[in-house]
């Protein structure tokens, strides 16, 4: 019950530095999204599980790295590759990713599926199964008409694994557009 308690809070930090966003950094321009796009970003992440797991949340690093085209300046898709790190233990997923632009914001939601996997130093091998991932972010461009954003963002995963887990991505990124 612990873990639900700390998935709750958790999203509930989430949402309020997702609202949190400048209105000097609202710009009435929306930056041109056209064709090649990159993302690179880092940050804090608590990792999960929802079955089995007795060790609660434990923390570390979340990175993560997103590439594709640009569809409309509304769309995109692509690949995103997400990882958790502490000491010895990591959970990553590779994934197709589409991100919505919702109107003309520089707000976006992101959702894909993928292959996930987990490896932990007292494991015999790696573990592979299916996973998801679903987020929000903000581009902050870095300048007026700049293609470069300073984009905070929140990602959750989940994979198919032994004791299904689970991570939440609170990070930064440098984005091109």
């Amino acid at each position: 019950m612990d873990t639900r308690r700390s998935l709750r809070w958790t999203l509930a930090l989430v949402l309020l530095l997702a609202s949190a966003v400048p209105a000097a950094a609202q710009d009435a321009d929306p930056p041109a999204r056209d064709g090649f796009w990159g993302s690179l970003g880092f940050g804090a992440s608590p990792l999960g599980c929802f079955d089995g797991c007795n060790s609660g949340m434990l923390w570390g690093v979340g990175g993560s790295l997103k590439l594709g085209g640009t569809i409309n300046p509304d769309l995109l898709i692509g690949y995103a590759g997400k990882s958790w790190y502490r000491e010895q233990v990591t959970f990553s997923l590779s994934s197709i990713l589409v991100q919505i632009y919702p109107g003309d914001s520089d707000f976006w939601l992101n959702f894909g599926a993928g292959v996930a996997n987990a490896f932990a130093d007292f494991y015999e091998s790696i573990e592979w199964g299916a996973g998801g991932v679903v987020g929000l972010g903000y581009d902050i461009r870095l300048g007026a008409g700049s293609n470069w954003s300073l984009s905070p963002y929140t990602d959750f995963m989940v994979a198919t694994l032994d004791g299904v887990p689970y991570t939440i991505q609170l990070g930064m990124a440098i984005t091109l557009h």
